[in-house]
């Protein structure tokens, strides 16, 4: 019997000490909060005007050029880069792209060439894109006469 009562006295000196670990008055849980602000979206917005071949001399390849401009709103971080991906299309028909040469241009950069990517990215960026068929048999039957869809897409990042 001693020992059950020992037992019992030791369960409860157990039990009231895991119950009493905190005083009414300590803090367990708290909360704090902040204003947290985010920065307005970077927005890419390219624009592309067409042109017309020039006329060329005879024998000479004919180049056609297209202006493009790409705005940007927002804050563009230091380093960006603008990539471009390039397609020309008759009607639904992706041109390969071995029958032509094609350069873009900086139009803020003496005309530096970029074609792979400009790193000097601003708010306002102006671009020559020009395009050249090859001296082919191929080439010639896929631009002569043609009016060629050309398709750019922008695309900012590190």
């Amino acid at each position: 019997m001693n020992k059950k009562i020992i037992s019992l006295l030791a369960t409860g000196a157990v039990v009231a000490t895991a119950a009493g670990s905190f005083a009414a008055w300590d803090t367990l849980s708290d909360s704090t909060s902040a204003n947290i602000t985010f920065g307005t979206p970077i927005v890419i917005s390219p624009t592309l005007a067409g042109g017309q071949a020039a006329q060329t001399a005879p024998g000479a390849l004919p180049v056609a050029s297209a202006d493009l401009d790409i705005n940007t709103t927002g804050t563009v971080p230091s380093g960006s880069k603008i990539t471009f991906v390039t397609e020309l299309k008759d009607g639904s028909t992706t041109i390969d792209p071995s029958l032509y040469d094609l350069v873009i241009t900086d139009d803020n950069d003496s005309n530096s060439v970029v074609t792979s990517g400009d790193l000097e990215v601003t708010n306002a960026n102006n671009y020559t894109v020009k395009v050249t068929p090859k001296d082919n048999s191929a080439a010639t039957t896929a631009f002569q006469g043609k009016t060629i869809d050309l398709k750019i897409t922008a695309t900012l990042g590190k």
